[in-house]
């Protein structure tokens, strides 16, 4: 596997991306005969279980300047080098494609398709339930500093710690469930503020450190939910990427120390979700009431929660400004039989599944 530095046609099995690209348009061109297509996806095959094809499909790739088609065509190049041959490679091939990962991640902006965001943050997540705490401690410090940047790389980065919660957590992922343990406790570490974390744990073993400030994620997601709803990010692109933190906290609330959903008033900032006016206050409602139902519809006894942690995040909800915010979302997702509107729909059966309808509808 080449190097990022090696470009030349020799050095990658008589290859060229120009070849790759003149096949790519025969395959997706709909006037092309079938023997010709069929011929040009066999050289495509070809090309993909080639040793360099990781390089071929990072270059493909990080050329903006390609059809989205072909981009995308790259990185399912990378993808399957990935996920089919990582054992394969020695360290220094398994960087150069972590260093490939993380270039394109930098790349991304407002121009880029969502679906290529969201194919980077494939090949992200897979290269760290493979290599993270092992060989990659930076993955955190990485994330934080992209963090700072555009809103592109924030929708990124919460499209990677989404799916990294839901692999390492929340299904029978393979290459996660290799590595359960040590990638559990890592998530864990960078999700929590330190301070909760050292209060929760302390006696955990210090001498490996993954995480990068003492926040934790948790709070940046609150953080940023507050910035949107104080209006201090762009109408559109922070209102779609509200939901996406919305979606995130959905994910961790599973598996995320109490504590830290109140130390970060990552909970408050979710409930006043269900208050905000702005146009996509639907699906931000919609997303809002999915975490809350995540909090407390799994735990009706409540037997994660210490006495303490009960009175911080449940009671709440019995505040007179709670109860009449709860009524009158219940009553504004109230629809006719005769003219059902499918986003009210959706939000009253969704208030009706976390059981506050019924404790809420005659309190005020």
């Amino acid at each position: 596997m080449n190097s990022a530095g090696d470009n030349d046609e020799q050095a990658s099995g008589g290859v060229s991306n120009d070849q790759v690209l003149a096949a790519l348009k025969v395959v997706h061109d709909s006037k092309t005969p079938n023997p010709v297509r069929k011929k040009a996806e066999e050289y495509l095959q070809q090309v993909n279980s080639n040793k360099d094809a990781p390089y071929h499909g990072y270059t493909l790739a990080a050329d903006k300047s390609n059809s989205p088609i072909a981009r995308h065509y790259g990185l399912w190049m990378l993808d399957d080098a990935i996920r089919h041959h990582w054992g394969e490679y020695s360290l220094e091939q398994s960087t150069a494609l972590r260093e490939w990962a993380i270039s394109l991640a930098e790349m991304v902006d407002d121009g880029d398709p969502s679906f290529i965001a969201n194919k980077i943050a494939a090949i992200w997540v897979e290269i760290a339930k493979r290599s993270w705490v092992l060989d990659w401690m930076n993955m955190d410090e990485l994330l934080v500093r992209l963090w700072s940047d555009s809103i592109a790389l924030k929708n990124l980065i919460l499209t990677i710690l989404e799916n990294l919660s839901d692999d390492i957590f929340g299904s029978e992922d393979a290459a996660a469930g290799l590595r359960e343990t040590d990638l559990n406790k890592a998530y864990v570490q960078i999700f929590t503020p330190a301070a909760v974390l050292a209060e929760h744990f302390p006696h955990r073993e210090t001498s490996i450190n993954v995480r990068y400030g003492g926040e934790g994620w948790l709070l940046r997601l609150s953080e940023l939910l507050e910035l949107f709803l104080d209006a201090k990010l762009d109408d559109q692109a922070g209102a779609i990427c509200a939901v996406r933190v919305l979606s995130v906290l959905k994910s961790v609330i599973g598996w995320i120390i109490p504590k830290a959903l109140s130390t970060t008033k990552c909970f408050e900032q979710t409930f006043r979700c269900l208050a905000s006016s702005h146009i996509s206050v639907q699906f931000m409602t919609q997303a809002a009431v999915e975490v809350l139902y995540s909090l407390y519809y799994p735990r009706k006894d409540h037997s994660r929660f210490s006495d303490d942690e009960f009175k911080e995040l449940v009671c709440p909800m019995y505040q007179d400004h709670a109860t009449q915010l709860l009524n009158r979302i219940y009553e504004w997702s109230a629809v006719d039989s005769e003219d059902i509107d499918p986003d009210k729909y959706l939000l009253g059966k969704k208030f009706s599944e976390v059981d506050l309808v019924a404790d809420f509808a005659g309190m005020e």
